[in-house]
């Protein structure tokens, strides 16, 4: 069979069987690449519905960017699902359709598990304000010897890209994700501080330090209230290990724990401290 045959049988089959080609086919998938394209538009329009999973009824702007990026995969997701669900029924019949979809999706269900699992836990993700881009987060991953720490740039329905602070990008799966640390949305950061002081001046070192713990609140604006002071398990020798234990504004600890230091050097300078 010479070329010039075969394609003069191609032009008479496109003749027949085009026109219902272009329609039953092509075209439920040229709308719904379309609805792909589109679908940043319309999550952003729709993700005021965003609003219902706050108690305060006003979605943040990063809450707002987390559920367009989670919507707009959704959307694409549903449109080509849809799509291919409408060509099947033109040449299937209804029964032997949904026999087939049934099969598929168990076989699929069953091969493609973890997939599956993204897919469900992402679109979740659109209902529960766990967390959003531009959290600072810690995963505990299922199977991981050590979580994975960093800030969230991107989330989509099937995973998480996180920027870790040692510069590394982490690509997280939405299925494995089971316990979620948020040191955004905390609401005091601790603060821990080690102090070495001579043993035979613990008398008259603690009750200067409790005092400075009642005055501290007013003189330092980070510092939510009195501090603690706790020994350690370290033996008492020649010098004895104590532990102060403080709570400062969420994000502030760093800035505290040099406010604390300032002003204990100034009420112990007669005391040395390593």
């Amino acid at each position: 069979m010479s070329f010039d045959t075969i394609w003069i049988d191609l032009q008479a089959w496109l003749a027949v069987n085009g026109p219902p080609f272009l329609l039953y086919i092509a075209l439920p998938f040229a709308i719904a690449y379309l609805v792909s394209l589109l679908s940043g538009w319309i999550a952003r329009r729709t993700s005021r519905l965003g609003a219902m999973t706050l108690r305060s009824g006003k979605p943040s702007a990063e809450r707002r960017k987390t559920l367009e990026a989670l919507g707009s995969s959704a959307i694409s997701l549903v449109a080509f699902v849809l799509a291919a669900v409408f060509v099947f029924s033109r040449y299937v019949a209804p029964d032997t359709l949904l026999w087939v979809v049934g099969l598929f999706s168990a076989a699929f269900g069953f091969a493609a598990r973890p997939v599956v699992s993204d897919w469900m836990a992402g679109l979740s993700f659109i209902f529960r304000d766990t967390f959003d881009v531009g959290d600072k987060v810690e995963f505990i991953i299922l199977g991981a010897n050590v979580p994975i720490e960093g800030v969230i740039e991107r989330i989509n329905v099937s995973d998480c890209v996180l920027r870790a602070p040692t510069g590394e990008q982490f690509t997280v799966p939405n299925g494995e994700i089971r316990v979620v640390r948020n040191f955004t949305r905390g609401a005091f950061s601790g603060v821990r501080l080690k102090l070495l002081i001579p043993a035979a001046k613990l008398p008259e070192t603690l009750p200067i330090i409790d005092a400075a713990a009642l005055e501290a609140p007013a003189l330092l604006p980070e510092l939510l209230e009195p501090w603690r002071l706790i020994a350690t398990d370290t033996p008492v020798g020649d010098q004895a290990e104590l532990m102060l234990i403080a709570r400062s504004r969420h994000g502030e600890g760093a800035q505290l724990k040099l406010d604390i230091l300032a002003l204990l050097q100034t009420r112990l300078k007669d005391v040395v401290m390593e």
